[in-house]
């Protein structure tokens, strides 16, 4: 029975990640393409320019310039993102690791601003203003977390924003979810058993206040 149990949870973990690889891919190749679809529509008005430079007209330097800055910002953009997709698809390199809960935390925050904005909700990081660092795996507390998010934001409400942040506890470390401007009611804070298995696998804990509208995930520093 007990090898049942395990069995049912390690499935409902994987798939859970799988799902949660699968959103944050799709998030990041749509930005990657809007980004490029803006570069191609900035690179066709350059070739306007350079049609109607050699009908004899004459070129406007600050309008070019300022094309060329509109450019530079959409690649540097494009840069940001790439290097958040590499981060995240290197936390699985090794599984099991030491990991600063400030980075994990402004990691997913950024690969889930798309779809925060998209639901017309600002996110926000406090830092803690020391390394908080923990023995465990960084893409499980990202998936945890992503999970978090995503009950928050479909709450209903107006002006939501969502407080994220991490603090030592005891011989232990939590993660917090705030939100504000939220209508939530009891039960619609309730995770399910993909959020209950990841936590088993992190040896943590997850506690739901739907009155205060958060989420906080306790953790051990060292999962040995």
């Amino acid at each position: 029975m007990e090898e049942t149990k395990k069995t049912v949870t390690s499935d409902t973990t994987a798939e859970t990640g799988l799902k949660f690889f699968g959103a944050v891919t799709a998030s990041i190749s749509h930005e990657i393409k809007n980004r490029m679809a803006i570069i191609n529509e900035q690179a066709g008005l350059l070739q306007d320019f350079v049609r109607m430079a050699e009908k004899g007209r004459q070129l406007d330097p600050e309008r070019l310039m300022r094309l060329a800055g509109s450019i530079k910002t959409q690649v540097s953009m494009s840069d940001v993102i790439i290097k958040n997709m590499n981060r995240f698809a290197h936390s699985v390199d090794v599984f099991w690791q030491t990991a600063d809960l400030d980075e994990v935390l402004l990691l997913v925050t950024a690969l889930a601003r798309r779809t925060a904005d998209n639901r017309e909700v600002r996110l926000e990081v406090r830092s803690p203003g020391t390394s908080i660092r923990v023995g465990t795996s960084a893409f499980y507390i990202m998936n945890l977390t992503w999970l978090c998010l995503d009950k928050l934001m479909q709450q209903p409400g107006k002006d939501k924003s969502i407080v994220l942040g991490c603090e030592k506890v005891g011989d232990g470390a939590a993660l917090w979810l705030s939100g504000d401007g939220f209508d939530a009611e009891p039960g619609n804070m309730e995770l399910g058993p993909a959020a209950a298995g990841l936590a088993a696998q992190l040896k943590g804990q997850i506690q739901a206040d739907s009155e205060q509208g958060c989420f906080r995930i306790l953790l051990p520093l060292d999962m040995g």
